[in-house]
């Protein structure tokens, strides 16, 4: 069920007050979500009369934020209900590409009084560096698992997805991206300078990250065992490799457990 279709079909008393609100709401404006709803989220105020219904949850908290018209609650509202309704890493999703998107900025993000847990732990960890939803799952995965790494790092006039250590590239190919035959053929000639640059590569499928993450936290964790992160001729109290330079807005974040190096 779609938000018009609920309207047309709803009781007169509860359309007023009543918005497109959580997972439903980010589909409605286009943010990326790793799966669509299977039920129609509505908000509406923690004293209105709402009907039950089959294929709608209900969200009933006091707004946090001024919605921009009626149709859609705030963007604050909408991110506050994904950290309480969704998995930790399909929230961080919603989280990324809102900042992405220029929706609301990292900064703004950490001006806002959370009411929820949920929102407060989220927000720690939202950079706006993925380039697509398999990127930010793959990183947020790799963090908790304590593998120490680095988003968006240029290597030999182009970005990489996330760096382990001095050398170990890690590539996140999501559905949308590196789907065509141009850009396919720049990521393999890509992959090819760094490999003689002595950058081992990794790259990662959408099928690895979302159905088989512990195939991709293995995989790394062998390389790391190798040593493959680590410049064999780097003395460690030396600059970091010359290739390296993180995006402006990079920022460091703390992972649990061992970090890798």
């Amino acid at each position: 069920m779609d938000f018009d279709s609920w309207l047309a079909s709803a009781p007169a008393r509860g359309r007023r007050a009543t918005r497109v609100a959580c997972v439903s709401a980010a589909v409605d404006l286009g943010l990326e979500v790793l799966h669509p709803p299977a039920q129609l989220h509505l908000w509406a105020p923690p004293s209105g009369n709402v009907p039950r219904q089959p294929g709608v949850v209900w969200h009933r908290s006091k707004a946090i934020g001024r919605p921009a018209g009626s149709r859609r609650e705030s963007i604050l509202d909408l991110l506050a209900h994904v950290a309480e309704c969704l998995p930790h890493a399909e929230a961080l999703v919603v989280w990324e590409s809102a900042v992405r998107r220029g929706h609301i900025s990292r900064a703004g993000l950490h001006r806002v009084l959370w009411p929820h847990l949920g929102a407060r732990s989220i927000v720690r960890e939202v950079t706006g560096l993925s380039d697509s939803l398999i990127e930010t799952i793959a990183v947020d995965g790799l963090w908790h698992a304590g593998i120490a790494l680095r988003q968006q790092v240029s290597l030999l006039g182009h970005r990489v997805d996330a760096l382990v250590g001095e050398r170990l590239v890690l590539q996140f190919d999501g559905h949308a991206f590196h789907s065509g035959a141009d850009e396919r053929r720049r990521d393999v000639e890509h992959d090819a300078r760094l490999m003689l640059e002595g950058f081992p590569v990794l790259r990662f499928a959408y099928e690895h990250v979302v159905e088989r993450f512990e195939y991709v936290l293995r995989t790394v964790e062998r390389a790391v065992e190798q040593g493959l992160h680590l410049d064999p001729d780097l003395d460690p109290s030396l600059a970091p490799h010359p290739a390296l330079q993180l995006a402006p807005n990079w920022a460091p974040r703390r992972a649990p457990g061992r970090a890798a190096g």
